[in-house]
């Protein structure tokens, strides 16, 4: 259940940041040096970021690490 949780929550904050943004998913994977997919899996959330990707978000979007990888 946990699991469900944290790609929930990480789903609804990228997508949320990203429409505030107005920026495409393709921008989105760009900017966090992901591939499209692999950006639209968490996005979608069927996945759940590693770290060295909740990283790479983190730097893009000034995200805290505990909002991409923990539920509220």
């Amino acid at each position: 259940m946990i699991q469900e949780d944290i790609r929930e929550y990480t789903s609804r904050c990228l997508n949320t940041y990203r429409e505030k943004m107005q920026y495409s998913q393709e921008h989105m994977a760009e900017l966090c040096n992901l591939s499209l997919k692999g950006y639209k899996n968490l996005e979608q959330g069927t996945s759940i970021p590693s770290l060295a990707t909740a990283l790479r978000i983190h730097a893009v979007t000034g995200m805290d690490l505990n909002t991409l990888t923990l539920p509220e």
